[in-house]
């Protein structure tokens, strides 16, 4: 994202928060300011699927972007709402970022990024999923944390990189 204008400074604080929490979409278009808990480093996901709340932690460094637009952009798209409902993604005019708008945001910086990937928000939720469990996180957390009801569901983020494959191989192996 363009960190120079107000809505490249938000598409960064989404995009991270998108990555960091693997949110599902709708989740994250119903997010409210007061969902955000910057000091604890949570994200409280209200009604998500299933109309079950969990709470998902955030890494400091993604909760620092969604803080500093809440704080330094959201306010200059705020003032332009006609109701405000405390809904935390706006458009620069004070709407509402629904659905729609947010693949624009994936198709702009996909652009500004220069990558040829069809990436969306079910990549980053996939991604992070992804590299939580290489990186030797149990999937029984990855399940709650992503919402899943059924461990199933968590268990096609499993598939072995090459990778992720080297280096329990070198962590695990007594020759190694």
């Amino acid at each position: 994202p363009d960190l120079r204008s107000p809505v490249g400074y938000r598409d960064k604080a989404l995009l991270e928060l998108l990555y960091a929490s693997g949110i599902r979409t709708a989740e994250l278009v119903k997010l409210k300011v007061a969902d955000i808990d910057v000091k604890s480093n949570i994200v409280h996901v209200r009604q998500g699927k299933g109309r079950k709340d969990r709470d998902v932690p955030i890494p400091p460094l993604a909760m620092r972007w969604v803080k500093e637009y809440i704080e330094k952009v959201r306010p200059a798209f705020a003032v332009r709402r006609h109701v405000e409902d405390g809904t935390l993604w706006l458009n620069y005019t004070g709407g509402v970022l629904d659905r729609n708008r947010l693949v624009e945001v994936f198709k702009r910086n996909r652009r500004l990024a220069g990558l040829d990937k069809h990436v969306t928000a079910l990549t980053l939720r996939h991604s992070i999923a992804s590299h939580l469990l290489e990186n030797g996180m149990e999937i029984r957390y990855i399940q709650e944390m992503l919402g899943h009801d059924r461990l199933s569901t968590t268990q096609i983020y499993s598939k072995v990189t090459l990778t992720g494959l080297d280096k329990h191989f070198r962590r695990a192996h007594p020759r190694e």
